[in-house]
């Protein structure tokens, strides 16, 4: 039997869990490629027939911009605090 490439997201509470397999447990690029294309096509899916495809797509991708914007600014925020915590430990 052959394994394919793919992802497994697991939601837990307010964590998301990835379990990936070949290619794109090797490779973070692929991974996010992978995910981007089966988000797309699960757009693609649910667009309604009349709604017009790059309006449908300038709209998805200002959202998806924002979201990855707060994310980062998330990210680095927490990283800070982490640091501040770590080295608020080290002067006890």
């Amino acid at each position: 039997m052959n394994e394919f490439d793919s992802i497994r997201i697991t939601e837990k509470g307010d964590t998301l869990s990835f379990e990936m397999t070949n290619e794109l447990a090797d490779s973070s690029h692929e991974a996010i490629f992978f995910l981007i294309r089966a988000t797309s096509a699960l757009i693609a899916s649910v667009t309604k027939d009349d709604a017009d495809p790059k309006e449908v797509a300038e709209a998805f991708g200002k959202t998806f911009s924002r979201h990855i914007a707060q994310d980062i600014q998330d990210e680095r925020d927490r990283r800070a605090e982490e640091t501040e915590k770590a080295k608020g430990g080290e002067k006890q």
